[in-house]
């Protein structure tokens, strides 16, 4: 069992239930899956293999590669052009890429003071772009691979509720977030 895992079913359901008393112990929300992306308009299919091998090196897990469903005239996309890769981590892999942004990426960022926390739609996730990937020691050492990558958008999806639950979770994570 992973320490964030442990540290999530012993540490912080203990507070959510404490802090939240009407709810049951298993309405206690919890993170469902982190998605990474790359994503840009006009991007060549050189740049995003490059981008998805990057993927494949920070979480040891296969991505895959979208293909436009609709011609966008304004970004001069095609249908069935290719647009993004992504990934989608779970459990052990989910946890793991956790740790290495808490205790490795976070801490290299320079005037790094958190992300600021929205209410968005969903109520449930949370968005931010790394536009610097070589925090990452494994791009590093391949840096001539991955000089041209475009910024990776992280979102880390939650089963709350609500946004209040969403922040209570994030912050007992310890995750940088300012009000």
């Amino acid at each position: 069992m992973h320490f964030l895992n442990y540290h999530y079913n012993n540490i912080i359901k203990y507070d959510f239930l404490n802090k939240y008393s009407n709810h049951k112990k298993l309405q206690v929300p919890k993170i469902k899956k982190i998605c990474l992306t790359f994503t840009k308009s006009n991007i060549e299919l050189k740049e995003l293999f490059s981008a998805l091998f990057a993927l494949e090196f920070i979480s040891k897990q296969k991505g895959i590669i979208s293909k436009s469903n609709k011609p966008q005239i304004a970004l001069k996309i095609k249908k069935g052009e290719f647009v993004s890769c992504r990934l989608i981590l779970r459990k052990k892999k989910m946890y793991s890429f956790l740790e290495k942004l808490f205790y490795n990426i976070f801490p290299k960022i320079k005037q790094f003071d958190g992300f600021v926390f929205k209410v968005n739609k969903s109520k449930n996730s949370l968005d931010f772009i790394l536009s610097k990937l070589f925090y990452f020691s494994e791009l590093e050492l391949h840096y001539r691979f991955f000089q041209k990558l475009p910024p990776m958008q992280v979102t880390i999806v939650t089963t709350s509720k609500n946004s209040l639950h969403t922040f209570f979770l994030l912050i007992a994570f310890r995750f940088p977030l300012q009000i």
